[in-house]
């Protein structure tokens, strides 16, 4: 797993979201089913058309871990923007954060499940970083074609620091 581990000032992005689950894998068709709505009602452009900040691609953020215990939670997507929210979409603020940054390539989703079920299976409960809960995991999209073999995108986990040795 290629990865760096960077720094990033807080984010503005601009977007939508819908709560779905992770009961019965529900959050993978909610998910595809959410983003061709917004693909063929022309947000997905929109929201493209207002990046002007890093990361240079769209971004979705999702908040897996929550108190309720029922498996719900929220996944956004939007741009990196200072533009204002165009009607019907909202502001999402991320802190600044330390992050571990992973490149992923291949067809969104299967890409992107694939390689975030190895980090929460494997990178994170082994590995020498905490994960910072209060901040929702990302992906950034770098390649417009997100069905490509080619495309390109990033999983960034917000870490906390390095674990102490014990």
């Amino acid at each position: 797993m290629r990865y760096i581990i960077t720094n990033k000032p807080a984010m503005r992005l601009i977007g939508t979201n819908i709560k779905t689950t992770v009961e019965n894998g529900a959050f993978r068709d909610d998910i595809s089913n959410f983003v061709e709505t917004l693909r063929s009602s022309g947000k997905i452009v929109e929201m493209a058309m207002k990046i002007n900040q890093k990361p240079f691609g769209l971004v979705s953020a999702s908040w897996i871990i929550n108190t309720s215990g029922d498996g719900s939670f929220d996944f956004f997507i939007g741009a990196s923007s200072d533009q204002q929210a165009p009607q019907a979409m909202r502001v999402l603020r991320i802190p600044e954060s330390r992050w571990a940054v992973f490149s992923v390539e291949g067809p969104v989703p299967e890409s992107l499940i694939e390689m975030g079920d190895r980090l929460m299976s494997k990178w994170l409960p082994k590995g020498e970083y905490i994960l910072n809960e209060n901040v929702p995991l990302l992906n950034v999209y770098l390649t417009p074609d997100l069905r490509s073999p080619n495309c390109r995108s990033e999983i960034w986990i917000a870490i906390l620091g390095k674990r102490e040795e014990s």
